[in-house]
């Protein structure tokens, strides 16, 4: 539901997005920093966490050749540097 309240609260800016024909960056700033915050502090959420847990800790202590040598080599180096 929370997910739905979001969708709706930006579509209620929509009309705020102009000032006088130019893109009002300043809104445009203010969401992306609360959707970035938003998305980055959840929780352990959806159908999909323990996979991408279980993958986190399979990769960990590997080097970079064997990220680049993985399945999906971009997520692998990806959680090999949050791992770092």
């Amino acid at each position: 539901m929370i997910y739905v309240i979001i969708y709706l609260a930006l579509c209620l800016l929509v009309p705020f997005g102009n000032d006088r024909g130019r893109p009002n960056t300043s809104l445009l700033l203010v969401v992306l920093v609360f959707l970035f915050l938003f998305v980055g502090f959840r929780w352990e959420v959806g159908c999909d966490w323990e996979g991408y847990e279980k993958i986190f800790y399979a990769t960990m202590g590997k080097d970079a050749a064997e990220l680049v040598g993985d399945r999906e080599p971009g997520f692998a180096l990806l959680n090999g540097l949050v791992q770092y």
